[in-house]
């Protein structure tokens, strides 16, 4: 049963600027650009997740703890969209207060609440992710206790924070009903709108040390400055994450210390889905190279195939000279002996000394976990 009579339900939620006349019939919005932002960063998401699931389970064929969570971290990723693009059949994004009807509310907040809560379930899955992911990638470089306890604790302290965060939002009313329709009798926690500005600050202090974390490590190694800077840029990425944290907070201010609640959520929102896009591709970029320049020879080499099998036989004439050629460049020789039956084809050893081999191994100045650092991020060797 409602609290209020129809005629105050049919009215404005918020009382408009002076001089301003109420538009329910059409108030002007922005759900435009709220499609076209979200559907972007759904396509960027869905194809690294989709790159990163090939090269851990086709290409790499190794799976770990993060791979997993990037099952449900992509699930509510997702929800969350949903969630969000479902405002659009309301009243709309980016529609101030005063030009809501009262009752028209309800569906306004019911996809907010749960976009809200996708949100949480994202980032609980999605940075103990990146931090695990980071903890296999360093520990190539040596033993990182420090680096490894850090990442083991900052994950611990971010999986606490959106538990508390998502169990406080659920049952800050009673009953639920009431956190997004007003219309129906209940009460909420007192001040529940600070809520989303401390979980803000400690998100954005969170990306900040997720963000530092790997850059010392990275700028130790014995290797080239060309190749510390590739490896720093791909953890770098991140930057897109923190900024979008950092514009999450200051409407989070605006929404705390605001009465036009539907316009501020709307742009708090647009940049979840940003912070979350950039989140993801963090986490998928390590993976990302090796096996994107794998598909790219596989392609290339079909191609190759496919434009030489309409000349079979000038192939086979380029084969044999071509054949030629590389054979009187070898160093490894082939003998031919025709003993009255098929040619038997004996390899020879080469004649390279045992000094230039110790020559071309000394040319190899980096070390394996260095190396293998490289390689986990997908840079040329």
């Amino acid at each position: 049963m409602s609290l209020f009579p129809p005629e105050i339900l049919d009215g404005p939620a918020l009382p408009p600027p002076e001089g301003y006349t109420s538009n329910f019939d059409n108030p002007p919005n922005r759900n435009s650009m709220v499609i076209a932002v979200v559907s972007i960063c759904m396509i960027f998401a869905t194809v690294f997740v989709a790159i990163r699931a090939f090269a851990k389970c086709a290409y790499l064929k190794m799976t770990r703890v993060e791979d997993y969570l990037m099952v449900p971290m992509f699930a509510t990723y997702v929800g969350f969209c949903v969630y969000w693009l479902k405002i659009c059949g309301t009243t709309g994004h980016y529609v101030h207060m005063w030009d809501f009807r009262l009752r028209g509310l309800a569906p306004f907040f019911r996809n907010g609440f749960l976009a809200t809560q996708f949100f949480g379930a994202t980032m609980l899955a999605l940075k103990p992710a990146i931090l695990l992911e980071w903890v296999h990638i360093f520990a190539s470089a040596g033993p990182r206790n420090g680096f490894n306890w850090t990442c083991y604790i900052v994950a611990i302290l971010n999986s606490l924070m959106y538990i508390i965060g998502i169990f406080v939002e659920c049952f800050s009313c009673s009953p639920r009903e009431h956190y997004w329709d007003k219309t129906i009798p209940g009460t909420c926690l007192e001040n529940a709108n600070l809520l989303s500005l401390i979980s803000a600050v400690l998100n954005l202090a969170l990306d900040l040390v997720i963000l530092a974390l790997p850059q010392k490590i990275i700028w130790n190694l014995n290797m080239s400055k060309t190749k510390r800077l590739g490896v720093s840029i791909v953890f770098l990425m991140g930057i897109i994450s923190v900024v979008a944290a950092t514009v999450r907070l200051a409407l989070s201010v605006l929404y705390v210390n605001s009465s036009d609640v539907t316009y501020n959520i709307s742009k708090s929102g647009l940049w979840c889905v940003i912070e979350m896009t950039a989140g993801i591709l963090v986490f998928v970029a390590p993976a990302t190279p090796k096996p994107m320049s794998h598909l790219a020879k596989q392609v290339g080499s079909s191609i190759d195939r496919l434009i030489g099998s309409g000349s079979r036989s000038s192939e086979q004439e380029s084969t044999w000279a071509t054949g030629r050629r590389k054979s009187s460049k070898s160093t490894t020789y082939e003998q031919i002996e025709e003993r009255g039956g098929p040619l038997r084809l004996m390899k020879l050893r080469s004649s390279k000394s045992k000094s230039s081999m110790q020559r071309q191994n000394d040319r190899e100045h980096r070390t394996e976990s260095e190396v293998e650092m490289v390689r986990q991020v997908g840079l040329p060797k």
